[in-house]
């Protein structure tokens, strides 16, 4: 996975960008609340480490893209020269 991520400062503007590889998924429910469901995604490399955190409709948000993007490709030919 490739992380790019752009922050202002004092001095302008930063921008980090880092291959990690994912480590985990952890999935939080809040039984008695489930607004406050969390899906979380661990990624780690020799030198860097962190966690990307969504919420519950955020994650959704996410997953309907994906699976609208998906659902475009229709099938694959592998052509050979």
């Amino acid at each position: 996975m490739n992380i790019k991520i752009k922050f202002p400062h004092d001095h302008g503007i930063t921008r980090v960008e880092n291959d990690v590889n994912i480590e985990e998924v952890f999935i939080k429910q809040d039984i008695l609340n489930s607004k406050n469901d969390k899906v979380s995604i661990g990624f780690v490399n020799p030198t860097s480490s962190g966690i990307i955190e969504f919420d519950k409709e955020e994650f959704n948000t996410l997953m309907k893209t994906i699976e609208d993007k998906l659902d475009l490709v229709k099938g694959k030919k592998i052509l050979r020269g």
